[in-house]
């Protein structure tokens, strides 16, 4: 099957590049190459952060450690909001334009809804029969993440017939790696934010007297 985005599914399911300039000028290229590398900043920024830590807590090459501490915390709030805006919701804008079925299964969304809440992954009931799911601790907020209205409707996956559904990875999968990755994209992430946070809230205040 051909895509007019640079790239044809083989025989086996397997992607394949058919067209590098149609490759270069899909529209969804900017965002995922800049979302991904800026992921890898915040990544390196909380392992610089950590190492810094470490060696302020350990009055170890303190020099070196209060640099560390500063640059990582500064480049991983940057970074940080970045991943967030513009690549972020410029990655989400495509999919809301291009694949609406896709943004309702990754969201848990099974029911066409006005003002739509965002629910964690642990919210959602994994069923499109019935109406049933948890409250959601942030009413509204798909809505206004996807079309920047309070009350937009956005399509659950009953406005879809199932063939357009997601069919290449259960939905369970699908909604707790788009949450997992929103909160943590890798599993580096995760050991470098739990090293990063414990050490570094006991270091800032070390690392402030000693550049004081």
């Amino acid at each position: 099957m051909q895509h007019p985005t640079g790239y044809r599914i083989g025989g086996r399911g397997e992607i394949l590049l058919s067209s590098l300039w149609g490759l270069l000028l899909n529209p969804w290229l900017l965002w995922q190459y800049l979302h991904n590398m800026i992921g890898s900043v915040v990544t390196a920024s909380f392992v610089m952060a950590s190492v810094g830590a470490f060696y302020l807590l350990t009055r170890r090459h303190e020099e070196s450690g209060r640099t560390f501490v500063r640059m990582g915390v500064i480049a991983g709030t940057v970074s940080t909001i970045l991943m967030a805006f513009p690549t972020g919701d410029g990655q989400v804008h495509n999919i809301v334009s291009d694949q609406p079925a896709t943004l309702a299964a990754m969201e848990g969304l099974f029911h066409t809804d006005g003002g739509a809440p965002a629910r964690p992954s642990s919210a959602s009931r994994m069923s499109i029969s019935g109406a049933s799911t948890t409250r959601s601790p942030y009413p509204n907020a798909l809505s206004f993440l996807t079309y920047q209205r309070w009350k937009a409707e956005v399509k659950g996956l009953d406005a879809f017939p199932p063939d357009r559904w997601p069919d290449n990875i259960p939905f369970a999968v699908l909604q707790l790696s788009h949450h997992g990755g929103a909160s943590a994209p890798s599993s580096s992430r995760v050991i470098g934010a739990g090293l990063a946070e414990p050490l570094a809230r006991r270091a800032l205040p070390l690392a402030a007297r000693c550049s004081g």
